[in-house]
């Protein structure tokens, strides 16, 4: 008895039976497999080109797919049979080179590098750092431009990205967006994952120019007096920026393991230039940490509850400027620089005042810095104590008369 050629009205008309059973369509030999569930798939029978095995290849179950493209999926099955080529093999060569494709393209995701490239830099630079690194990449670049590839990525989306920051920001944190987006991008190319970085020919929002803002004697008298009001953990690490002129992000971390009895020692991953920094502690700094209470959460010095470091110097900047009315706008860096102006106005040389911000440039630029590699210790520990006594000079220096201002609180 000849088959009967399958029709789409045919194939909605069969109805399930007990058990599984299969209609076969007479014009090409593609099969209907109707499942006891009232389910229905095409699948192709034949016997593999090698072993000669009898093998079964679905071709997929009818409603997604049609009968004429079932038919279509057939002919094509049996086009590779006739070459010698299991249909089979071919079938799952073809999905495992898709799901390939698809995880090739989950790991050039711009949130999936952006994660690699923090997770590498959290090694490699100081927290401060990293924590502007993941603003303007974890929050501004997978934000404007999450699921697409990083080969995707065009230089006017970069444009784009960067002066909708400057925008909403402000100008220096457009700046500082577009270095981070430019240190990322450039990694993404020495991987090879990119093969032209979108942010090349890009210029930063916006001009930048040194600072040169410096507190003088009235103004570190009148701040230190602020400080003194408001109070707190926070404050007494500027007082301690002050009079150490270290980085912000290194005293608001300091930790109690990193302070011997005279000196404050941080490790590479603490400091900006990655090596490790010893700060000689001057008299007016040593009572300072001294009166920092030791926390049982954790090892942090200046800190509300000893687990982690402060991070309130926002919150700090609007106390203080609520009491003092200073006629020049000012930041809590130029602290860095009044610590370095007021050692070189005190006599002590250039490179002392270097080697003590552990700032390598100018004297210690290039070949010096090479080869200028002594510690100082004595030198940079005697320009922190002049400095030191130059500021308690100046806090209870110009204090109203018979007025006893104490500077170590």
């Amino acid at each position: 008895m000849a088959r009967r050629r399958l029709t789409d009205l045919g194939v909605q008309a069969i109805r399930p039976k007990d058990k599984y059973f299969e209609e076969v369509d007479g014009a090409s030999g593609l099969r209907l497999a109707v499942f006891p569930s009232g389910a229905k798939s095409f699948l192709t029978r034949y016997r593999r080109p090698v072993t000669k095995e009898p093998a079964k290849l679905t071709l997929g179950r009818y409603g997604p797919v049609s009968l004429a493209e079932a038919r279509v999926r057939h002919a094509e099955a049996l086009r590779l049979l006739a070459q010698g080529t299991d249909p089979g093999e071919a079938k799952r060569r073809e999905r495992a080179d898709a799901e390939q494709a698809e995880a090739d393209r989950a790991g050039d995701t711009i949130e999936h590098q952006v994660k690699l490239h923090l997770e590498r830099q959290s090694r490699k630079v100081t927290e401060s750092t990293w924590r502007q690194a993941r603003l303007a990449l974890e929050g501004d670049a997978v934000g404007a431009w999450r699921g697409r590839l990083v080969s995707e990525i065009k230089r006017r989306d970069v444009v784009a990205l960067v002066e909708k920051i400057a925008g909403s920001r402000g100008p220096v944190a457009g700046n500082r967006a577009f270095q981070h987006l430019r240190k990322f991008f450039n990694a993404l190319l020495e991987r090879d994952v990119i093969s032209v970085s979108p942010v090349h020919g890009v210029k930063k929002p916006a001009a930048e120019h040194a600072r040169e803002r410096v507190l003088g004697p009235g103004e570190i008298r009148e701040l230190w007096l602020a400080l003194d009001r408001v109070s707190g953990p926070a404050a007494a690490a500027v007082k301690v920026l002050l009079l150490t002129g270290a980085r912000r992000s290194e005293v608001s971390g300091m930790r109690r393991s990193e302070l011997g009895d005279d000196v404050w020692t941080l490790p590479p991953l603490r400091v900006k230039n990655r090596r490790s920094h010893s700060v000689p502690l001057s008299d007016q700094v040593k009572e300072l940490l001294a009166r920092q209470p030791a926390l049982p959460g954790g090892d942090f010095v200046f800190s509300h509850d000893g687990s982690r470091p402060i991070d309130d110097f926002s919150r700090l900047k609007r106390a203080v400027d609520a009491i003092v009315k200073f006629e020049a706008q000012w930041c809590w860096h130029d602290l860095r620089r009044t610590a370095a102006s007021g050692m070189q106005k005190l006599g002590v040389r250039v490179e002392v005042i270097e080697r003590t911000l552990n700032h390598r440039s100018g004297a210690y630029r290039g070949v010096a810095g090479v080869y200028q590699i002594d510690a100082m210790d004595e030198a940079r520990r005697d320009a922190l104590q002049r400095w030191g006594d130059f500021v308690e000079h100046a806090v209870k220096g110009e204090a109203a008369p018979g007025k006893i201002v104490t500077l170590r609180r």
